[in-house]
């Protein structure tokens, strides 16, 4: 495999971590504001989980 095509595989490899972690980073900052909707349903469900 030449250096050309190891830099380029490479590039790739980082565009698409650099795209999954921008998706993951807008889906949180979609949803996560919509969580204190659901606080008390949350706390009440952790709560019967830890005991």
């Amino acid at each position: 495999m030449s250096l050309f095509n190891r830099i380029a595989k490479g590039l790739w490899l980082v565009l698409t971590v650099m795209v999954l972690l921008a998706i993951t980073v807008t889906a949180l900052r979609i949803t996560l504001p919509q969580l204190n909707h659901f606080q008390k349903e949350i706390q009440a469900w952790v709560n019967q989980g830890t005991g």
